[in-house]
């Protein structure tokens, strides 16, 4: 791949009842995305219809599934990962979605897609305020960095449960070099769960 290919990003997220923060989010990531792939789990609210609404009004393809939720994050992420493989080909990457946790992107003017050529980028998540007390992943400043975007053509695995990370298969997550792309932060959500 060379430094200026014509990358397509997809936006692969899960939702559930997230109607009154989706909008935002998905503003938030127009200059990025190219397409969308969601699985929706089991959401009461509007949230299914508000994403289609948007995508129509943005021209952005968008595939949303319905399934129901057992609890375990890995299992849909893994599944909308494989799916949303098959289903938009043309996806060079993928930008991890959590409009639970995440209200928005900060995007910097020089921000370029195109010259994204790593496996994976983290990105600076900053908490607006620190939601649990010693946390072993928030430093003094309430900073973090999280992978956010994991090129497509890779066999990628989300471990964990409830907290959830991205890993290659057969390759230990110390051993990945994730770098830091300082044109894009994420501004978390306080979670209120522990």
């Amino acid at each position: 791949m060379t430094a200026k290919q014509l990358n397509q990003i997809c936006l692969l997220m899960l939702t559930k009842n997230c109607e009154h923060q989706i909008e935002c989010y998905l503003d938030s990531t127009l200059c990025v995305i190219d397409m969308i792939y969601v699985i929706d789990c089991e959401s009461t609210d509007n949230t299914v219809e508000v994403i289609q609404h948007w995508s129509e009004i943005h021209d952005i393809p968008t595939t949303i599934e319905r399934d129901h939720f057992n609890g375990d994050f890995t299992i849909y992420y893994n599944k909308a990962f494989a799916n949303a493989k098959d289903v938009y080909l043309e996806a060079s990457y993928f930008l991890l979605g959590d409009v639970d946790q995440y209200s928005q992107l900060e995007i910097k003017p020089e921000f370029d897609k195109h010259s994204l050529i790593e496996d994976c980028y983290s990105v600076c998540v900053t908490h607006t305020r620190q939601a649990m007390n010693n946390s072993p992943w928030l430093n003094n400043d309430r900073r973090f960095r999280r992978i956010f975007f994991i090129k497509a053509d890779l066999p990628w695995v989300c471990r964990g449960g409830f907290l959830v990370w991205w890993e290659l298969e057969d390759c230990e997550l110390e051993d990945l070099d994730r770098p830091l792309l300082d044109s894009l932060s994420v501004v978390a959500r306080v979670l209120e769960m522990f």
